[in-house]
């Protein structure tokens, strides 16, 4: 039988080992108590710790969201919702409203405003447009994405791309005729 390891004071990430935990796990595994830098107390598996598949009591997962903005929304603050014990982020909307938000709400690319009828929710295909990968183009004064040109030219747009893409004009690539296939 192996001699039992001590990783007592040991520092995994951000998790160092206090002392064997009096249970092990549902695979029979020991686990060590664990303080976390944050201040925070897990139990983790031996192997988990060696390994560095857990890092931390979980606060690596809470990142700080704070002043960073989304659309019209600039975070307040993060606060714990009582009765189910969730945390949400609080936003300020540029209209003056205040709204409460889950992390993957908040962070989704559909989730730009209050909701409220000075602000709009952008749709799917409005943010998909609203990246820095677009490639935007004018036709006589006025500039839409390229994907809007063949909408309204009623091209479509890997057509129009793969021309664009081989050095054809906009305009060429938006009005000749697609070739008749064989």
């Amino acid at each position: 039988m192996p001699a039992k390891l001590d990783l007592t004071g040991q520092t995994f990430g951000l998790l160092t080992a206090i002392k064997t935990a009096k249970h092990r796990d549902r695979r029979g595994r020991i686990l060590w108590q664990c303080r976390c830098e944050c201040g925070g107390k897990k139990n983790v598996a031996t192997a988990d710790l060696k390994t560095l598949s857990v890092k931390s009591c979980g606060c690596l997962c809470r990142v700080d969201l704070t002043g960073r903005v989304f659309g019209r929304l600039v975070v307040i603050r993060e606060t714990k919702q009582k009765k189910n014990n969730r945390y949400l982020w609080e936003c300020m909307c540029e209209c003056g409203n205040s709204v409460l938000l889950r992390r993957d709400a908040l962070t989704s690319l559909t989730t730009q405003s209050c909701g409220c009828y000075n602000c709009q929710w952008s749709t799917c295909k409005e943010n998909s447009r609203n990246t820095s990968r677009t490639r935007w183009f004018e036709i006589d004064g006025v500039t839409k994405c390229l994907a809007e040109w063949c909408e309204d030219f009623n091209m479509p747009y890997h057509l129009v791309y793969g021309r664009i893409a081989r050095g054809w004009d906009l305009i060429d690539a938006l009005t000749k005729e697609k070739r008749k296939s064989r």
